[in-house]
């Protein structure tokens, strides 16, 4: 990721070094540019910083930052409306029943009348699977816990 200063000090970004080549078709960059030759170019690296995980919040990108000589990515934080915010958990709680189900899936053998598990080793998995399909019960479906899968002899 690049920005680039113009000669009126505004900055363009997102630049990327495709539009440095064809801004200036007389000269031959390297494959790699050096940071040196970029920074002639009043073109600068930006550093990526992670956004935010909060399904309650939107995160859009703005400006980077300079800091300490260099440029990072900066993450604009707003609170989501509340429908977005039922829509993030609609898909979030569909996801989880997706994962459910292929776990109850993959467990479904252990129920089977000639599975050779021990009655007692059934009742396990049989508990599992009882608490996998309590897992949509929870409160934050961007925040499950898991129920553990009984260890086998």
């Amino acid at each position: 990721m690049y920005l680039r200063i113009n000669q009126d000090g505004s900055i363009r970004y997102p630049y990327n070094l495709e539009e440095l080549r064809s801004e200036n078709p007389n000269t031959s960059f390297f494959d790699v540019i050096p940071i040196e030759t970029l920074l002639n170019y009043n073109v600068h690296v930006v550093y990526p910083v992670g956004r935010g995980s909060d399904y309650t919040k939107n995160y859009t990108e703005g400006t980077p930052q300079l800091i300490n000589g260099q440029y990072f990515q900066n993450w604009i934080v707003t609170d989501a409306t509340q429908e977005e915010i039922e829509e993030r958990l609609d898909v979030q709680w569909n996801q989880i029943k997706l994962i459910r189900n292929q776990y109850l899936s993959q467990s479904d053998w252990t129920q089977l009348q000639d599975s050779p598990l021990t009655i007692e080793e059934k009742n396990k998995w049989m508990i599992y699977r009882q608490n996998l399909r309590n897992v949509i019960n929870q409160n934050n479906p961007f925040d499950i816990i898991w129920p553990t899968v009984p260890a086998n002899k």
